[in-house]
């Protein structure tokens, strides 16, 4: 990044003081720089934008500004100044460019630096800075971005739910006893709300197995640091043992 920061001719101007008084200043135009800052941001306001520019991430891209200032100009200082030292007197305007869409949660914004202005010993980095709505979207087919998410099938005819009871997942209907026909089909046709329904279940099924799993994981490691040990076969056993048992009771 070094030597990539340039700026235009100095420029000597005057400003007002309350008491009439007037006081020099100096606007050093900057004329390129390697590259934009970007950053993202939760509100398209110049506060927010201002306080997001004094965290530490973005200190050596203005760091590297005042390298190159200082030594571009440097005959105009009376003393030999730090790029630290100078940082520690700035603070910053913005222009902005309001974004279109003022609904979404982020926003991609992109700083420019404009002028740094000395006034009075303290110094003032302008900025121009634009926003775009930030999202990430993949290049999927309109089908695939739409169609339902689902968790990975379960292996057992039967969960544990939250409560500690066994939820049978065989209640939908067969092929042969639904409406809505078989499965197989050679092009694309819209589900009955029948199939609609079951579908929904069954992923309700799957997703509550896949919640009452990781319960147990928990469930077994807050076991083993209390007591230091788990018999996962007897406690596998002692479970289909008691499964048979309520499903001879059932029948």
């Amino acid at each position: 990044m070094s030597g990539a920061w340039t700026f235009s001719p100095i420029q000597y101007v005057k400003r007002a003081n309350p008491d009439g008084t007037q006081s020099p200043g100096y606007i050093f135009g900057i004329t390129a720089v390697p590259v934009p800052l970007e950053m993202i941001v939760k509100e398209a306001t110049t506060e927010h934008v201002v306080a997001r520019l004094k965290e530490g991430e973005f200190v050596p891209y203005i760091a590297e500004g005042y390298t190159q200032l200082l030594k571009a100009h440097a005959r105009h200082f009376t003393k030999s100044y730090t790029p630290a030292q100078c940082m520690r007197l700035t603070s910053h305007t913005i222009q902005m460019s309001p974004p279109d869409d003022s609904t979404v949660d982020e926003y991609a914004c992109t700083l420019i630096p404009k002028s740094i202005i000395l006034f009075g010993g303290r110094f003032t980095l302008q900025w121009a800075a634009t926003f775009e709505p930030f999202g990430i979207e993949l290049a999927l087919e309109e089908d695939e971005v739409t169609a339902p998410a689902t968790v990975p099938p379960q292996n057992s005819p039967a969960v544990a739910g939250t409560d500690g009871q066994i939820i049978e997942v065989d209640d939908i209907e067969s092929i042969d006893d639904a409406e809505s026909g078989p499965s197989f089909r050679s092009g694309p046709a819209i589900p009955s709300d029948r199939q609609t329904r079951d579908r929904r279940r069954v992923e309700e099924f799957r997703l509550r197995a896949t919640l009452a799993a990781v319960r147990a994981e928990r469930a077994l490691e807050r076991y083993i640091e209390k007591y230091g040990d788990y018999d996962i076969e007897s406690s596998d056993s002692d479970a289909t043992s008691a499964y048979t048992t309520d499903a001879d009771a059932s029948d």
